[in-house]
């Protein structure tokens, strides 16, 4: 006896986003908070790839601020010079 319950919660969760009311994990996915919260505990424990993927999601969602932006050309600037042609393109 199937119940369909699989086919039915993501158009669910498409109903309720495009109502306005996010479920908690869509709102999360999108915190600045939470990312910067990240990247700062990968810039201070991870490597430096690790560091490099975090600051690339966060430009891939479109959530990044200036200050975000101007400590990534920093971070590329001081952590590697084999990326420091890369952090004057964020200048």
């Amino acid at each position: 006896m199937e119940s369909g319950l699989t086919f039915k919660l993501p158009y669910a969760l498409l109903l309720v986003a495009a109502d306005g009311n996010e479920p908690v994990q869509m709102k999360l996915h999108k915190s600045l908070r939470l990312w910067t919260f990240y990247v700062d505990l990968e810039e201070s424990l991870g490597s430096l790839e690790s560091t490099r993927a975090v600051y690339e999601r966060i430009l891939d969602l479109r959530i990044a601020t200036p200050q975000i932006i101007i400590n990534y050309a920093y971070f590329l600037e001081v952590g590697c010079t084999v990326f420091v042609q890369k952090s004057f393109g964020f200048y």
